[in-house]
């Protein structure tokens, strides 16, 4: 019995805790960010960042399928909106 009333706290804990969330931005709200200008050479950072990461950087494949993009980080219980 003491297993199901801990299973049921979880559980509306993380009810609780999920319903706390903000909604996300409207197209407006998205508009007013100043996102900087966007990178010219974004794969040429990115590979430099993942080289001193990997262990055989030469082997690794890396695909860059679209470019950079917006990104919306909402609050969270960790760390400030950014």
């Amino acid at each position: 019995m003491q297993r199901l009333w801990k299973i049921l706290g979880v559980g509306a804990s993380a009810v609780l805790i999920g319903g706390c969330q903000n909604p996300p931005p409207t197209q407006a709200e998205m508009g007013g960010y100043d996102y900087g200008p966007r990178p010219e050479s974004y794969q040429k950072l990115i590979r430099d960042y993942l080289q001193p990461k990997l262990l055989d950087p030469a082997g690794a494949i890396v695909e860059f399928k679209a470019g950079p993009g917006l990104l919306y980080q909402p609050d969270n219980v960790l760390r400030p909106r950014q």
